[in-house]
């Protein structure tokens, strides 16, 4: 059989990779292939969860790390498709392109610790941080995106990024604090919630059972990588607590990806998950939960009381229902009055 050899190969790595990785890779090859017949180049992916196939097809930008014009042009033929919208392509050194992957998760993480740390101190004075932000992002050089608090970020991303990009920074000397306080401020972001739960039952949570809606780490996947559910979800364990769980899609990897698996009630519906439990947490904004019968909430708890990790529902309105309600910077007047009888701090 005639063996074949293709005279030019382009070798382009679409992964998240620590800078320097396709210096290293193009160093690597040039030891086994001839000068000139061969290019590597970083070409980075910015899919969201839930909204790959969007992105794929309507990039907001495509960057390109190459080192060659002969690398840049096949890449531009390639995604001469995908851009009709005229959003840019940026051309740039391969460590460049490594960069503003890295770059990029790692401005996002920073911005979510910060809203998250403006909504605890909204807690703290009482104040309300759906007052709070609509005007500070009002401002332009703000935006509104990436601005909902939460009880800390997670996924396959975001923790994994800021954790490496803070790594290859201490390798080369270089520290990066902002990076790093943004990691440790998300750590005990996942904790605030629990806070709240042991604020709210000063006596302890020990025999009690929550109804937990909502594994994954966001809507729209199965995803339960480094979700806040699960660091919840664990702190309740270990206090002698109880958790029936329902998510619509990640139930299974919870069960079989996570260590927690045999110690957690899973339900068939978000409904049957309330049934015997003291409390109602919400960890996952699925829309299915946006809307729930709040009558049949209260009078299916044995305690009327939700802690919400994405802030999700109307305070004002389960005020009038009679339910407290305990959000991530936002909690109704029923909330606010447990802290002054309980004298307990909300942080």
């Amino acid at each position: 059989m005639r063996e074949h050899h293709l005279d030019y190969r382009l070798i382009v790595n679409k992964s998240t990779i620590p800078p320097g990785t396709t210096d290293e890779v193009s160093r690597r090859l040039a030891l086994v292939l001839p000068p000139h017949s061969f290019d590597a180049a970083m070409n980075p992916e910015f899919l969201k969860q839930g909204d790959a196939v969007s992105d794929a097809l309507k990039p907001d930008r495509v960057v390109l790390g190459v080192y060659s014009s002969r690398a840049e042009n096949l890449l531009r033929a390639l995604y001469a498709p995908f851009v009709k919208n005229d959003h840019p392509i940026r051309v740039m050194t391969p460590t460049e392109a490594e960069i503003v992957k890295y770059g990029a998760n790692t401005l996002l993480a920073v911005r979510l610790s910060c809203i998250n740390e403006f909504a605890n101190l909204c807690d703290a004075l009482g104040a309300s941080i759906r007052n709070v932000l609509p005007a500070m992002t009002d401002d332009i050089r703000i935006g509104k995106h990436f601005a909902h608090p939460s009880g800390g970020y997670g996924g396959s991303c975001f923790p994994k990024d800021v954790k490496a990009l803070v790594s290859t920074a201490e390798k080369k000397g270089t520290y990066l604090s902002v990076a790093h306080a943004a990691d440790t401020s998300n750590e005990r972001q996942k904790t605030i919630l629990l806070d709240k739960i042991n604020n709210y039952f000063p006596s302890g949570i020990t025999g009690k059972t929550f109804a937990v809606w909502g594994l994954a780490f966001k809507a729209g996947t199965d995803d339960v990588r480094e979700a806040p559910s699960l660091s919840l979800i664990q702190g309740l364990l270990e206090q002698g607590a109880h958790v029936t769980a329902y998510d619509p899609e990640a139930m299974n990897n919870a069960k079989t990806k996570t260590n927690l698996a045999e110690r957690i009630t899973y339900a068939s519906h978000a409904r049957d998950a309330l049934t015997n439990a003291d409390a109602l947490i919400i960890c996952t904004e699925w829309p299915e939960f946006k809307m729930p019968d709040f009558n049949f909430i209260k009078s299916t708890l044995k305690n009327p009381v939700i802690f919400d990790n994405k802030s999700i529902y109307p305070a004002e309105e389960l005020n009038t229902k009679g339910i407290a309600y305990f959000g991530i910077g936002v909690e109704n007047e029923l909330a606010q009055a447990y802290h002054q009888k309980n004298h307990s701090s909300p942080l």
